[in-house]
């Protein structure tokens, strides 16, 4: 099989059309377009397009209209493909809080246990009371991408040159903005996937035999509530090959070994593409990346692109990774016997210490 490219963007914050976030944008389709030229020519060809949440910026039709006209035409006709090969996840801002009204009292509070969180996402019916804030993005992600129930658990099973890749897509933002500290949306702590979400979703995918699976959710896993954690991280991480995050708006790439596995899963988060023009604290800063894989060999390169204002160009972010703002890495690794079991002990500390082994 040969290269597997993908796009990874998040936290476009769609409201109205104001300069700054147009030049920044104008900038960024000429950057996705001269790409072979700039980055690099293995990303030729883009195979698709990630956006882990936050799309809009209060989940109103009138934000989705204006961004699928304003940004995404222009951005998919710069990557060369088609809406289909754009997967998009909802954030915590894809959420319309006037839909809160349409709430019961109980989903008004933060769910702390994991018997309310399956009373509310194992069966279809009370699900379909739940998801009712994200109503205007799933109508615009479903009409726009065909993607089936974007809002919850949606998965695609493709193939390449041969192989099967399966996107898993995942709602992290269904219990955000909810919880608050001092008059202020603090949802650190507080966000909840749901076990049922991931388990249909990873058996489909084991069964259809795919042989590398992405898993795209806004949230990081340290967001999670402890109790939702521990039975989320665990069964992603061991199943997945990638894990692509947004939402903190500051760029990361790593590989982390897999606790039960010889071997390492690639954990990739990106800045927002656009928050402002300038960032008041340069950790938090507009970015995405490109990401080209050798799927046989399971090596590759993470690229990471940030805003540089003084240039007024996307450039290789050189600050987040001192060589050029590029991330080699290598899935199949093989450790010794002894590095396995150093790796996996320093794991079982790990989760001792956030609290995952009783």
């Amino acid at each position: 099989m040969g290269g597997l490219n993908w796009l990874h963007l998040s936290d476009w914050h769609q409201g109205n059309t104001e300069f700054d976030r147009t030049a920044v944008y104008e900038r960024l389709i000429e950057d996705i377009e001269n790409r072979t030229r700039t980055i690099s020519p293995e990303l030729d060809e883009i195979d698709f397009i990630v956006f882990t949440g936050d799309v809009s910026n209060s989940g109103k039709q009138e934000e989705y209209d204006r961004v699928k006209r304003d940004f995404l035409d222009r951005l998919l006709k710069a990557a060369g493909i088609n809406a289909n090969k754009l997967y998009i996840v909802p954030g915590n801002h894809d959420i319309n809080i006037d839909d809160f009204r349409l709430l019961p009292d109980e989903l008004l509070e933060t769910l702390e246990s994991e018997e309310k969180v399956q009373e509310w996402t194992v069966y279809d019916r009370p699900r379909a009371v739940l998801l009712q804030p994200f109503y205007s993005f799933s109508k615009f992600a479903t009409d726009y991408t065909e993607w089936k129930h974007p809002d919850y658990a949606p998965i695609d099973i493709f193939d390449k040159d041969e192989k099967k890749i399966a996107i898993l897509g995942l709602n992290s933002a269904w219990m955000c903005n909810r919880h608050k500290t001092n008059n202020k949306i603090d949802d650190k702590n507080y966000v909840l996937i749901g076990e049922h979400q991931i388990r249909k979703s990873l058996n489909d995918i084991s069964n259809a035999k795919a042989y590398l699976i992405i898993a795209i959710l806004h949230h990081p896993f340290e967001w999670l509530n402890d109790f939702d954690r521990r039975h989320i991280e665990n069964p992603l991480t061991e199943k997945c090959d990638f894990i692509l995050t947004g939402h903190e708006h500051t760029p990361k790439a790593k590989m982390i070994s897999k606790q039960n596995q010889n071997g390492f899963y690639m954990q990739i988060s990106t800045g927002a593409c656009f928050s402002n023009r300038i960032s008041n604290d340069p950790i938090f800063i507009n970015a995405y990346n490109l990401v080209h894989l050798d799927v046989e060999k399971k090596r590759g390169t993470v690229y990471l692109r940030r805003w540089c204002d003084e240039q007024d160009l996307w450039i290789e972010d050189f600050q987040t990774r001192r060589d050029n703002g590029r991330v080699p890495f290598n899935l199949s690794i093989q450790l010794s016997d002894d590095l396995l079991e150093a790796s996996q002990e320093s794991a079982r500390i790990t989760a001792a210490e956030r609290g995952d082994y009783q």
